[in-house]
């Protein structure tokens, strides 16, 4: 999976609860109402890591209540 971006801390993804969001890159379902079309094709190359991502979810264990 291609990992377009990563929201750190977020109050609004999951209600009345902390998260973190990664946007992925080439979702095959082409839903019309998706607020993220832009991420539906790979054209570039993941702007974040997965290595900055587990290491994101390692520091904020215990913190964060789902991403």
């Amino acid at each position: 999976m291609v990992i377009a971006g990563l929201v750190p801390m977020s109050t609004v993804d999951w209600p009345d609860r902390l998260t973190a969001t990664v946007f992925l890159q080439g979702c095959p379902w082409n839903c019309f109402y998706c607020h993220n079309r832009d991420l539906i094709p790979v054209r570039t190359p993941g702007q974040v890591a997965w290595e900055e991502v587990r290491a994101l979810l390692r520091r904020r264990r215990g913190l964060l209540d789902g991403v």
